[in-house]
């Protein structure tokens, strides 16, 4: 299991970065001090079977557009060295569930739900829900 917690550590603070520099424009290393129309917020819960937490921005800056383009490229011979990016990358790669939801301009929730037994065979989707 202590395995699977880094993983999920290393998830958790992918999604959570990304909700704080990337969704209100801050630049990496720069420190971070919302205003008070910066809102993230972290949710997490669990069960006998899985882990979950949900990390939502009051941007609504990304779209299915920018997360194909960069899982993609993550995976890609010209992207192997990049680090924008890579984030989405690892998340989708180590979640067992992907969850995506877009309010252009308003909000982005990403959710992930992964097992406690990593053995256990589960197909593996990403969900991208974008309201029009």
């Amino acid at each position: 299991f202590a395995a699977r917690a880094h993983t999920i550590r290393m998830i958790f603070e992918e999604i959570a970065s990304n909700a704080l520099y990337h969704a209100y424009g801050y630049k990496k290393f720069e420190r971070v001090e919302l205003r008070d129309d910066q809102v993230v917020e972290v949710w997490f819960g669990k069960d006998s079977k899985r882990l979950g937490f949900s990390v939502l921005d009051q941007s609504g800056k990304l779209t299915k557009e920018i997360v194909l383009k960069k899982i993609l490229r993550a995976m890609s011979q010209d992207g192997i060295l990049d680090t924008d990016g890579r984030g989405l990358f690892l998340t989708r790669s180590f979640s067992d569930r992907f969850i995506i939801n877009i309010k252009p301009q308003e909000r982005t929730e990403i959710i992930v739900l992964n097992n406690f037994d990593s053995n256990e065979d589960v197909n593996k989707p990403l969900y991208i829900n974008e309201l029009s």
